[in-house]
């Protein structure tokens, strides 16, 4: 009751009219190479790993390219939380490629905002 034996009421409104400006936070982009060394007699594997943090719910979407232009299509990703998501690709080097140090992957996110994450090179040698 209020002041005057009265009842009273309030009405709160909440409202959302501006999103929460959730992002990606991070991007690790790792290689693994199978067998780690030495040649086999059909193909060295190279797999990459990309980890996403984002700091809560999000859509996105990226590409994986590579130096060879072997570039995949676009990938659209829902996170329904904050967290990490890891997805991978593979590269299959047989005995016959040319060796050298000048292959690499990116990841590029194209939406909601474009980003160009570093390239991360590896070294094919198969002595």
């Amino acid at each position: 009751m209020g002041v005057y034996q009265a009842a009273f009421y309030t009405e709160i409104v909440v409202s959302s009219a501006e999103k929460p400006n959730y992002a990606i936070t991070s991007v690790e982009l790792v290689i693994d190479r199978e067998p780690d060394y030495g040649c086999q007699p059909a193909n060295m594997v190279f797999t990459a790993y990309a980890t996403f943090t984002t700091n809560g719910p999000l859509e996105f979407k990226f590409r994986w390219y590579q130096q060879d232009g072997n570039n995949s299509g676009i990938q659209t990703v829902k996170m329904t939380e904050a967290g990490k998501k890891t997805f991978t690709r593979v590269w299959k080097l047989g005995r016959a490629a040319s060796q050298n140090s000048n292959r690499w992957f990116q990841i590029v996110v194209l939406e909601p905002v474009y980003k160009e994450y570093p390239l991360v090179k590896f070294t094919f040698e198969c002595p």
